[in-house]
């Protein structure tokens, strides 16, 4: 009996989803593990690139208080947030749900009618935000299955650190040595725009 390899927690797609769109004939039952490590492999890349984390978990955050009525929160969509605590003279309070407006999609707090108070590491915020494997964008779910089909392909060539080959005949062959700039900037769209 061998070791399987598991999908890490932050999977963009799961290994069902891969074989169900491009097939078990290219991609036997035998060759799970090496699936799966690249699944796992191409999700960390778009986590890098998208410089946050991007699936759904519970998250707690402390944030320093800028006195100002809005707090943004690194990962979105927003699912929900549990609470919001405020630790102005080391007493901390739970605000309110009726006293803050949540945008899930943009990931900002807007606290109704009030600042959240100049400090430093004196607000807590604990909340649910990411996607799912279900509602994951489908061009990142596309993405993902085209960056784990090169990383295959260069595999099986073993073309792994080659930049370009050429054969005796004068043919020559040139190859991405990342990430393709569609599967890059897929992921790059993936950052939370601040202004």
């Amino acid at each position: 009996m061998g070791i399987f390899m598991e999908l890490r927690s932050d999977a963009l797609i799961t290994y069902e989803y891969f074989i169900e769109m491009l097939g078990s004939d290219k991609y036997p039952t035998e060759s799970r593990d090496r699936v799966i490590g690249l699944i796992n492999w191409v999700s960390s890349r778009a986590v890098a690139v998208a410089g946050r984390p991007i699936m759904l978990a519970s998250r707690t955050l402390v944030l320093d208080g800028l006195g100002i009525s809005t707090l943004y929160l690194p990962v979105i969509p927003v699912v929900s947030v549990e609470s919001i605590i405020i630790d102005e003279t080391r007493q901390f309070n739970t605000v309110p749900i009726t006293d803050y407006y949540l945008d899930k999609q943009g990931g900002m707090i807007f606290r109704n009618g009030d600042i959240f108070p100049l400090g430093v590491y004196n607000i807590q915020v604990e909340y649910t935000a990411g996607y799912t494997t279900e509602n994951l964008p489908e061009e990142v779910k596309k993405a993902c299955l085209e960056a784990i089909q090169t990383a295959w392909n260069r595999q099986n060539d073993n073309s792994y650190g080659i930049t370009s080959r050429s054969d005796p005949n004068g043919i020559s062959v040139s190859y991405e040595s990342r990430l393709s700039a569609d599967v890059f900037e897929v992921f790059a769209n993936l950052r939370i725009p601040r202004v």
